[in-house]
């Protein structure tokens, strides 16, 4: 499993959390601490689950900044070698 797949699983289930922490909440009326700590586990969810995707794109961007470049510079040397042709 890939980091984006694990950090598309991870928010949907801190979305879940949310929502069944909110219904708690409304009908069970917990104690502070439990909400407060709740509220805590599912921000880390969160936050592991955004590093992930940063780590992902930041390597995708990465790679692909590395092909662009080799391909800037092929294109360079085929145009110095064109324009020595011409001349």
């Amino acid at each position: 499993m890939n980091k984006l797949s694990l950090s598309k699983i991870l928010d949907i289930l801190a979305m879940i959390a949310i929502v069944v922490i909110f219904a708690v909440y409304i009908f069970k009326k917990p104690a502070f601490e439990i909400t407060a700590i709740s509220l805590i586990v599912i921000a880390i969810l969160k936050m592991v689950a955004s590093m992930l995707k940063a780590s992902y794109f930041g390597r995708l961007y990465n790679e692909t900044k590395q092909e662009n470049d080799i391909l800037k510079t092929k294109i360079e040397y085929l145009e110095k070698g064109i324009d020595k042709e011409n001349k």
